[in-house]
């Protein structure tokens, strides 16, 4: 089951000055589960938002956005966690864009990309990943900051300090 907080399909969402916290599911997005509905995408965009504490037994213990135009502006990000990819963020599918501004992602652990997965074109300005980790029971683990499985990935004025991938690759990002 999606969405331990919220799960969105399809259509347009606006969360502004939202606290998400101590949300769980079995399966993706801890916090956000936001997906396409019949190939229409969602449009999800968050402002001066708190997504913390959050699980996923599966991805995005933050949020999950399949096939979802994601806007994230002032928000921070902090200890949520997955079992596979994307313990703080996983923005994923074909013909949608992440858009990330002056965000901090601190201290979220779980699959590839413990801060962040993405695989669409992102665009990160004057964000901070710090103190993430990407850990994997007997499989590599890739990106503990961020994992890019596809892109383009833009950083500007970015941080991206004091992040862990093991047992086998890399630290802050893939």
């Amino acid at each position: 089951y999606e969405g331990g907080g919220c799960a969105i399909y399809a259509g347009t969402t606006v969360f502004d000055d939202c606290i998400i916290s101590g949300n769980s599911t079995s399966d993706d997005g801890g916090g956000i589960y936001a997906d396409a509905y019949s190939s229409i995408p969602s449009t999800v965009t968050l402002t001066g938002c708190a997504i913390s504490s959050n699980s996923a037994s599966y991805a995005g213990g933050g949020i999950e956005a399949s096939d979802t135009h994601l806007t994230m502006i002032d928000c921070d990000i902090k200890l949520n966690t997955s079992v596979y990819d994307a313990a703080g963020v996983d923005i994923y599918g074909t013909g949608v864009t992440g858009t990330v501004t002056n965000c901090r992602f601190e201290n979220n652990s779980g699959g590839d990309g413990g801060g962040m997965w993405t695989n669409v074109p992102t665009t990160l300005d004057h964000c901070l990943f710090a103190g993430n980790s990407s850990v994997q029971p007997n499989s590599n683990s890739y990106g503990g900051g961020i994992y890019i499985g596809g892109g383009p990935l833009v950083m500007t004025n970015c941080t991206v300090y004091d992040n862990l991938a093991q047992p086998y690759i890399g630290g802050g990002g893939d």
